[in-house]
């Protein structure tokens, strides 16, 4: 497990998952192992929210979890096949709040997995498109899923069924590709989704509406998040090089940085200060966001190649686990 100060991130390209140690800050990084248990193309990868181990998706119809060592066995990793479909693809993924259940995307399908039981438990067949994106509210009871074709659903996990459609007003968003999603760590009522067409809406999930819709990108969206730190504070990165910075109770943006690279992926550390983006090029960026008055700009390191192709995900890991929250049920409507 990673220090206080540190923090693992979990990255993946072409057939590898890469993990990393992180300094705060990200002025210090290091390659902790490289697991090739993929034999096509990593989509995914993701750490459970306690950061014990992680599970990976490729388009070689495998969902495969990995446990990398601790010292003084650092450089190892132990993996197992948890689904396997020869012939198929899989895609993006999430696990809920306790890591019992792991959502995967198939094809038009969302396929909620027991890893306990090692069955399929749920199976939400409601997309008109691959789907693109999926991920778990903060308390584990609902699913947003999103696809190519503009299409937004909510799952409810206790009731089993897709519960809802969200609709958006706006003639720019509505039809327009989905291609991130992710719930607010901070309130299971929030929610934004990245868009094809350079958009990124907040939702107000229990009222199925749309808040505010952000337009500062001039190409697709391929990654929009919420800081781990600020309730206030979003983060999104496009194709066209923009990192954008915004209050989501304003709903002004606060920065913006400008950069010669097409981003693919973003996260930010549990210190809400180090964000790491990556891009279609293979290369992990990291930005500081206490040296934003910093004459040489946030950016504090680089990695040139630490893939040979897209990033196609970074993740960092999760903190260790606190007491459990309450009165944050988002289930009911």
């Amino acid at each position: 497990m990673a220090t206080s100060s540190t923090s693992r991130l979990v990255t993946c390209a072409d057939d590898a998952v890469k993990v990393w140690e992180v300094s705060s800050g990200g002025t210090q990084v290091k390659l902790l192992v490289t697991i090739k248990e993929h034999t096509q193309a990593v989509r995914c990868a993701r750490w459970e929210p306690s950061g014990r181990f992680l599970a990976s998706s490729g388009a070689d119809g495998r969902v495969v979890l990995s446990t990398p060592s601790e010292a003084p066995t650092l450089g190892q990793a132990t993996s197992s096949t948890a689904v396997e479909k020869p012939g198929e693809e899989f895609g993006c993924l999430a696990f809920n709040d306790d890591a019992r259940l792991l959502a995967v995307a198939h094809s038009r399908d969302v396929e909620v997995y027991d890893l306990k039981d090692n069955a399929v438990s749920q199976l939400y067949r409601i997309h008109k498109e691959r789907v693109t994106c999926l991920a778990f509210s903060i308390d584990g009871g609902l699913i947003i899923s999103g696809c190519g074709n503009g299409e937004l659903y909510v799952h409810s996990i206790s009731k089993r069924a897709t519960i809802a459609p969200l609709l958006t007003s706006t003639s720019t968003t509505r039809g327009s590709g989905v291609l991130c999603v992710a719930f607010s760590p901070h309130s299971v009522g929030h929610a934004l989704s990245g868009h094809d067409d350079g958009s990124v809406v907040l939702w107000d999930v229990p009222r199925r509406k749309h808040v505010a819709v952000f337009r500062y990108h001039a190409a697709p969206v391929k990654c929009a998040v919420f800081s781990t730190v600020s309730p206030a504070l979003a983060l999104s990165v496009s194709a066209d090089g923009l990192m954008v910075f915004f209050d989501i109770q304003t709903f002004k943006s606060v920065k913006t940085v400008q950069t010669a690279y097409s981003f693919s992926s973003l996260c930010f550390m549990s210190d809400g200060a180090t964000v790491v983006a990556g891009t279609d090029n293979g290369m992990l960026l990291f930005f500081d966001l206490n040296r934003s008055a910093s004459p040489t700009g946030m950016q504090s390191h680089q990695i040139d190649h630490a893939h040979s192709s897209a990033v196609a995900s970074a993740h960092f890991q999760p903190p260790p686990p606190r007491a459990p929250r309450k009165n944050r049920s988002a289930t009911e409507f």
